[in-house]
């Protein structure tokens, strides 16, 4: 911006743009003269200026046409942010201007600049953001090929977008050299939904810098209003596999995009030339299922689910009583969490502690803990409320499983992938405990130790006998839940 503002300045007149968010605008504080530049052309500025040399955000925009907002936003060390909310839109608008470098002299700053500091700070921003007034718009220049799926780095990005509730909208080359680097982002939430359409990527932009110029209409909120009701159904086709018509399912599978071009079909003993790609992860009943089984893709769609939930309840917490936020909770957010819980075993500590984190937000929001509260301990409340903790919550759902397959109340295959140990004939002290479940030989594969079969024993096993023994569901889910609670809030008062 140092010595393009003339130019910058034309090219919005030209286009009629009322707001322009900067990256790397290279502005301080004491650059007046350009300020003041700024103003002689009728537009004004919001500037987000970098301590040391280069970077910065800013806002440019027309004073006559728009008025803004600006909102200072904690500090980050591995990206610059800076927000301003948009008064003059019919929806309430919270556009947020991003900027990762990647440039680094020192070996000393590396830390706070690499990709694993930033995926932790944007995490936590997406939180923030998604809490206050306005529907959230972020755009800039965040580094990260985004069109390239091959890229871990990129692929961890948008994974970690999504699962905030977010969508990407730009979908042209941004820079001369190519790449997607500019990014639009938006809610996906039915309320705060922006149906934004003509994302234009425009390359001879006119002034001197190696990013192309994206830009857009911000919606109003009539739009916005068709488009949530028109998003709220959706029509399935569901065919009888003993009806199916075997011409037609031809027809769709030829046309379907989860296929490459198919040359020949053959319905009998072979497939012909068929040639199936294989998808990264598959829904069935609800559950999504990766490639690796490592469940990535479930609490990715389990956390946005949850976030969007979340936000839609904090607009009218103000007006529910204690008892109906706790009820709302159970419906739209600890429901979502537990759904099928007992596959998650083999869950990783980095995967339970996101679903932990909307546990957590849940209760924030029952109890009103915002501001300062907001970091204050969260167990105390999880005990007021009688929440057990997401680790506790699957164990509890595992040991209930394990309980049904032994006293006949579970499906079949359920039962026999668990069996009781054999008693010895050898007289020892634990051949008098009859609950103890057979633990099969160790598995070299983390998956396969994970599994139903492996996993069950080694809660089960360790649970007192007293609670193993019982004989009544009602009586074993309530001692259950007393043995995990006692465990997860022992020295909380």
């Amino acid at each position: 911006m140092c010595n393009k503002v003339c130019g910058t300045i034309e090219m919005l007149k030209e286009r009629k743009i009322d707001i322009c968010c900067v990256t790397e605008t290279w502005l301080k504080a004491k650059d007046k003269a350009i300020f003041s530049e700024i103003h002689d052309f009728g537009f004004d500025i919001r500037s987000c200026p970098r301590k040391g040399k280069g970077g910065g955000v800013a806002f440019l925009f027309d004073p006559k046409r728009i008025s803004v907002d600006r909102h200072t936003v904690k500090g980050f060390k591995s990206f610059e942010v800076s927000e301003c909310l948009i008064k003059t839109a019919k929806v309430p608008t919270r556009l947020c201007v991003i900027y990762r470098t990647t440039r680094t002299k020192c070996k000393r700053n590396y830390e706070d600049t690499k990709i694993v500091k930033f995926m932790e700070e944007f995490e936590k921003y997406l939180e923030d953001v998604v809490e206050k007034f306005g529907a959230p718009m972020i755009c800039g220049d965040f580094n990260f090929h985004v069109e390239n799926r091959e890229d871990h780095n990129a692929r961890k990005f948008i994974a970690l977008y999504e699962s905030k509730g977010f969508e990407q909208h730009v979908i042209e080359p941004t820079h001369i050299s190519g790449g997607i680097l500019d990014l639009f982002l938006t809610l996906k939430s039915g309320t705060d939904a922006l149906p934004i359409k003509d994302v234009v990527v425009e390359v001879d932009k006119g002034t001197a810098s190696d990013h192309h110029l994206v830009y857009l209409d911000i919606p109003d909120h009539n739009c916005s209003l068709e488009v949530s009701k028109s998003m709220a159904f959706e029509t399935k086709d569901v065919r009888e596999f003993k009806r199916m018509d075997i011409e037609e399912f031809r027809h769709d599978l030829f046309c379907s995009c989860y296929v490459s071009p198919i040359k020949e079909l053959d319905l009998g003993n072979n497939f012909g030339e068929i040639k199936l790609s294989p998808a990264l992860h598959a829904k069935n009943l609800g559950f999504y299922f990766d490639h690796q089984l490592d469940m990535s893709e479930q609490i990715n769609v389990i956390s946005q689910i949850c976030y969007l939930n979340l936000r839609d309840l904090k607009r009218i917490g103000s007006k529910l009583s204690h008892e109906l936020k706790v009820q709302l909770v159970h419906s739209n957010i600890l429901s979502v969490i537990d759904y099928c819980n007992a596959s998650y075993g083999g869950l990783t500590q980095k995967n339970i502690q996101k679903l932990q984190k909307l546990q957590n937000n849940a209760v924030r929001f029952i109890f009103r803990l915002t501001g300062k509260k907001k970091w204050n301990h969260i167990k105390p409340y999880l005990k007021q409320l009688h929440f057990l903790p997401v680790q506790f919550r699957i164990k509890f759902k595992i040991a209930l499983l394990v309980f049904k397959c032994l006293n006949n109340l579970a499906p079949q295959y359920l039962q026999e992938l668990i069996s009781l140990r054999d008693v010895k004939n050898v007289s020892l002290r634990l051949d008098n405990d009859f609950y103890l479940l057979k633990v099969p030989q160790p598995s070299r594969l983390l998956k396969t130790s994970a599994s139903f079969s492996h996993i069950a024993p080694k809660i089960w096993n360790i649970l007192p006998y007293s609670i193993r023994c019982s004989t009544e569901l009602g009586t074993f889910k309530k001692l259950l839940k007393t043995y995990y609670f006692d465990m997860a809030f022992s020295g909380i008062e």
